[in-house]
């Protein structure tokens, strides 16, 4: 980095260096890219661990009986008939939207 002094400096290192060509071949030396791995071990270390992203846990209540087999086909069939009525729903409100956008213009 250049300063004010019209030399060049390496803050992380605490280097000077006369001209650029210097400064550069100092950047790609062992000793700066020793300091560059240092100052990141340092900043993970320092830095506090991110937390995960709540994620909602799904558990399954365990029911006291035993349900019959076509009462569990029913419920899964009503689940599947909600499902398709509400898509049905929902294609048909896009649809009324994107008619009185059209109309609109």
């Amino acid at each position: 980095m250049h300063n004010h002094l019209g030399s060049y400096e390496c803050k992380l290192c605490l280097t000077l260096h006369n001209n650029e060509g210097n400064y550069l071949a100092h950047t790609q030396g062992k000793q700066h890219q020793t300091n560059l791995a240092k100052g990141a071990a340092r900043k993970a270390k320092e830095a506090p661990a991110q937390p995960q992203p709540h994620k909602r846990k799904v558990t399954l209540r365990k029911l006291g009986f035993l349900m019959p087999t076509p009462i569990l086909q029913i419920l899964n069939n009503l689940r599947m008939v909600a499902y398709v009525t509400s898509t049905m729903l929902l294609d048909k409100a896009v649809t009324k939207i994107l008619q009185v956008n059209l109309q609109d213009t």
